[in-house]
């Protein structure tokens, strides 16, 4: 029966359309895939030796035990944020002799087979050969390894039972994002020692603590199958469909701001009610905490550019994320924006209107940044003005000619619909630019009045914005439309 499902598989994938227009995409990716599979290895094969360098006199195996519990939290909060769940059109399957539980079996199974399950590997694997091995032993040697890589998958049905719960339960993200940010916090404190837990229960070596997560396994594998199967039903599937039509909230107070609030909240409906731009959504809220891996660093604190970069990113996440698809997101029913009563002036003014508030969200969620210092906080706040006033009018301009058409039901991992040159291209005006605004000013010494500069040429695209989406209007969407109509639509 697995073989069955497999080779239906592997034929709607190579039948799909996308498959044989997107080649280049495909191989763009697989060499992505391998680049990073090559880091894992040399990590795996340097781990030890960067151990000994940052750590000396301590002993290697133990140091490293103790980052295995970080690894795996990272690794499920990664998951949660980039893994898919595992999808199979079960609908043709239903009224066919075949049982549900088969269906179910082969998807719990076809998880195991992701990136994420073969990185773990790659890491432990030089690391058991190097150092594990000729210090235990072959046996306890592989007892240690089994035992990391299978909570590695217990993470994997984790995921899946979490993700099947958000459907119904969307509080979830907040959840997982607050018990995460408060056991790191308490484990800062050393209220709660999760590098001492980590340490001791990974370097006993033991039997046991392989037998933990095979339980652990198992009954993961066993509630996912209880779960997905009793919501296999004809019923159930429609159902599922309607919860998720109503992940949309009450946006009736954007109302007051006439036709332009109107058309922002049928987009922010569109952004929950639909996979694709409701994961780009929570990859733009896991970006906030980008700035903990560079203002933790004491090198970055002292100079400015990495800190610009650092602004611009975490302000601008979600702009950055969702901008680039900005038309994309209609492909559906573009046609109809053109055609229906429409004030295309009001449709990019609440493009861009979208496009700020976030900066301006993602400024208020990242104020604690400020325990790092006031430094911190200000080029952030000149990062948020030039995200706002530059950032969003040249996302909009370089998106606002051919976008590609997006499928806005499909998941947003491993999914390069949508993604073209300007994607790439819009990296130089967006995140490098305001870097070499800043090292025109350094080489006069004048290191702090580019950050004002950078602020000031954001303050004056936010009290120009009129004129400027108006130009936008003129010389490049009129220009473009039917241009932008035909790329979007079904070929």
């Amino acid at each position: 029966m697995s073989n069955w499902f497999s080779n239906h598989e592997r034929k709607r994938f190579k039948r799909s359309p996308t498959f044989s227009r997107n080649s280049l995409i495909n191989v763009f990716l697989i060499f992505f895939i391998v680049i990073i599979l090559l880091y894992m290895v040399g990590l795996g094969f340097i781990v030890d030796l960067l151990i000994i360098d940052q750590y000396p006199g301590q002993d290697v195996i133990s140091v490293f035990n103790g980052f295995i519990l970080f690894y795996l939290l990272g690794d499920l909060l990664m998951r949660f944020y980039l893994q898919d769940v595992p999808a199979l059109e079960v609908q043709p399957y239903l009224h066919l002799p075949i049982k549900r539980s088969s269906i179910v079996h082969f998807v719990l199974c076809k998880s195991i087979f992701t990136l994420f399950n073969l990185l773990p590997l790659f890491l432990i694997i030089p690391f058991l050969f190097k150092q594990v091995i000729p210090a235990m032993g072959s046996s306890t040697g592989f007892v240690w390894a089994l035992t990391v890589y299978l909570f590695a998958i217990c993470n994997t049905y984790i995921t899946v039972y979490l993700k099947k719960q958000l459907t119904s339960r969307p509080q979830i993200v907040l959840y997982l994002v607050l018990a995460f940010g408060l056991l790191f916090l308490l484990n800062h404190l050393e209220i709660v020692p999760l590098t001492a837990w980590s340490m001791h229960f990974f370097g006993s070596f033991s039997i046991l603590a392989l037998i933990i997560p095979i339980v652990l396994t198992g009954i993961l594998y066993f509630l996912n199958l209880n779960t997905l199967t009793s919501s296999l039903y004809l019923e159930e599937l429609g159902k599922m469909k309607k919860e998720d039509a109503q992940w949309s909230g009450d946006f009736s107070f954007l109302k007051r701001f006439g036709s332009v609030g109107d058309i922002m909240s049928l987009e922010l409906k569109l952004i929950l009610r639909n996979k694709r731009p409701r994961s780009v959504l929570f990859v733009s809220l896991a970006f906030l905490c980008y700035g903990l891996i560079f203002y933790t660093n004491d090198t970055y604190l002292e100079g400015y550019a990495m800190l610009i970069f650092v602004g611009v990113f975490v302000t601008g996440g979600f702009m950055l994320n969702y901008g680039q698809f900005a038309f994309s997101w209609e492909s559906g029913f573009f046609d109809s924006v053109l055609t229906k009563r429409i004030d295309i002036r009001k449709y990019l003014e609440a493009k861009y209107n979208l496009l700020a508030i976030s900066c301006i969200a993602s400024f208020i969620l990242t104020a604690p940044y400020a325990y790092f210092g006031w430094k911190v906080i200000l080029i952030n706040l000149a990062c948020c003005l030039f995200n706002i006033g530059i950032n969003s009018i040249v996302i909009l301009y370089f998106t606002g000619k051919s976008p590609k058409r997006i499928d806005i039901s499909k998941p947003n991992v491993m999914n390069w619909e949508g993604v073209g040159a300007t994607q790439f291209i819009l990296i130089i005006p967006t995140l490098i630019a305001p870097i070499l605004l800043y090292v025109i000013f350094n080489l006069f010494d004048l290191a702090p009045y580019g950050i004002v500069f950078i602020a000031a040429l954001g303050l004056m695209g936010i009290l120009l914005k009129r004129p400027l989406l108006e130009q936008f209007y003129r010389n490049r969407f009129i220009k473009n439309k039917y241009q932008i109509a035909q790329s979007l639509r079904v070929e």
